[in-house]
């Protein structure tokens, strides 16, 4: 190694240097850092008595979180669902960024009484790797970007909204609202709450979430146009409504239940879902009147004009997605155009000329004769409980189609049904249709059982306009048999029209 001064000196010179970038380097990491978050941990140092947002010591260098600050404001314990963090002050909570049950085991819960405003874009996690509970009865929250409920496989998150408005501005990463992302999160709207997203909505997004959405009370959850609500993923999505409205505007709006062939999605209840655009189908919906009495189901307001009102069903079914109607329920479905002429038509299904065999329980499959002018067809799925029918078949189902068509002849030669073997059980080759005008005189209608398929179809004489129920008959039915000879198109029936 040369020793010599001249070295000496050189390499004095360069430590030096590279001190000065070391000094360099420290300063700027520093600012960096700064410029993006301090964190404000709850710690409740004032004591159960007072659990205020904004008292100074109940917060980690004792300073309430504010936007100006750019503090993340994080609550992972010192709370309890008798005791949580209170919001109840005229004064607008502000920050940079929300994160209750923030690490893995921790536990943390806001409770909202009045205003909590936030407009920054950054995202909010509600049970990040813990538990987090928010319960809002009253004021007006406001998020600008991505709001999540159980952020990852042990993340857990709920949101109770019984009063006030929650809502969600446009902004970086268009308002987006996760309810179980990689882990499990619930979002519970009752009362007079409503809901405004404005971006997407999903329920049990990656594999191994779950994602649930409850709708009750006098509220209306929308979220802004062209916008999608995706109810499963690749894990589970439910979505529960009780005589509620879903409103998502726009015409690229859309509904998509179960986007994801390894997860699954179910929609249940009674209430109104509307959306601009399309409905893609692929997992359950069910219409249950909850013993309310006669309810529906009403998803007549999914436009997708485009699209005559078809259905996309983009995987095909092998166990028991479909739909259902339950508990003197009805499910209401876009009306069909139907063109002039023979042809055969889907209901519940993509367009017979993209799927000719179909396959969610209870779709349809219409085939019409030469005599047929050109309408729309509205059909009523129907719980067979419903107080509209008298002298039901008490055998395994029974389910109804209600065939209401606007056109002058209504020339029905084939109906087939993909029905539920499940429900079916032992009883499934004795499948049979029955026919009523009035839902009340019933009519035994010749059927072919494709066990195969859990195919039951109708055909060879020419079907009107009325009730179709397929069930397991009775042994000792007093229903009229009718023969295929005798059986002639009912047109101008006379019954009252449900909704």
């Amino acid at each position: 190694m040369n020793k010599s001064p001249c070295n000496l000196v050189k390499n004095v010179r360069r430590l030096r240097k590279i001190a000065r970038v070391m000094v360099v380097t420290a300063a700027t990491t520093s600012i960096l850092s700064s410029a993006y978050a301090i964190d404000a941990v709850w710690d409740n140092d004032a004591g159960s008595g007072d659990r205020s947002w904004f008292t100074p010591s109940n917060w980690s260098g004792n300073v309430v979180p504010t936007q100006a600050g750019a503090y993340d404001a994080i609550i992972n314990g010192f709370s309890s669902l008798a005791n949580p963090v209170l919001v109840s002050s005229v004064t607008d909570a502000t920050f940079r960024q929300l994160r209750i049950g923030d690490t893995l085991g921790s536990a943390g819960f806001l409770r909202l009484e009045t205003n909590f405003l936030n407009t920054s874009t950054s995202a909010h996690t509600i049970g990040v790797s813990g538990t987090g509970s928010v319960v809002q009865v009253s004021g007006s929250t406001v998020f600008a970007r991505q709001v999540t409920l159980g952020s990852t496989s042990t993340g857990v998150g709920t949101w109770q909204i019984s009063g006030g408005t929650y809502a969600q501005t446009a902004g970086a990463g268009n308002g987006v609202l996760t309810i179980g992302d990689a882990g499990t999160g619930a979002f519970e709207m009752s009362g007079s709450g409503s809901v405004t997203a404005v971006g997407n909505v999903s329920l049990g997004s990656q594999a191994g979430s779950n994602g649930t959405l409850n709708l009750s009370g006098s509220g209306t959850f929308s979220h802004s146009s062209n916008s999608t609500m995706t109810v499963g993923g690749a894990g589970s999505g439910n979505l529960n409504i009780a005589g509620n409205t879903i409103s998502n505007p726009g015409t690229n709006g859309a509904l998509v239940v179960r986007s994801n062939s390894a997860g699954s999605g179910t929609v249940g209840g009674y209430g109104t879902i509307s959306a601009g655009g399309d409905l893609t189908m692929n997992g359950m919906m069910i219409a249950d009147g909850g013993g309310t009495g006669d309810q529906a189901l009403n998803l007549s307001a999914i436009n997708g004009t485009a699209n005559n009102g078809i259905i996309f069903n983009t995987i095909e079914n092998t166990t028991t997605n479909g739909w259902y109607a339950q508990d003197q329920g009805m499910l209401i479905l876009p009306t069909l155009s139907s063109a002039a002429g023979a042809g055969t038509q889907n209901w519940g299904e993509s367009a017979f000329s993209i799927d000719a065999d179909i396959d969610l329980v209870n779709s349809a499959q219409l085939t019409y004769g030469a005599s047929h002018t050109a309408g729309n067809l509205r059909i009523d799925l129907m719980s067979g409980d419903r107080t509209e029918f008298a002298n039901v078949p008490t055998g395994a189902l029974p389910v109804v189609w209600d065939l209401d068509y606007s056109g002058t002849t209504f020339a029905l030669t084939d109906f087939r049904v993909r029905y539920d073997a499940v429900a079916a059980g032992a009883g499934e080759s004795a499948l049979t249709f029955y026919y009523s005008s009035d839902g009340s005189t019933w009519l035994l209608l010749t059927t072919v059982v494709d066990t195969t398929n859990n195919w039951a179809t109708t055909s060879g004489v020419s079907l009107g306009e009325g009730y179709y129920m397929l069930a397991v008959p009775e042994p000792s039915s007093a229903l009229l048999m009718l023969g295929a000879g005798l059986f002639v198109a009912v047109c101008g029936r006379s019954r009252r029209r449900r909704i």
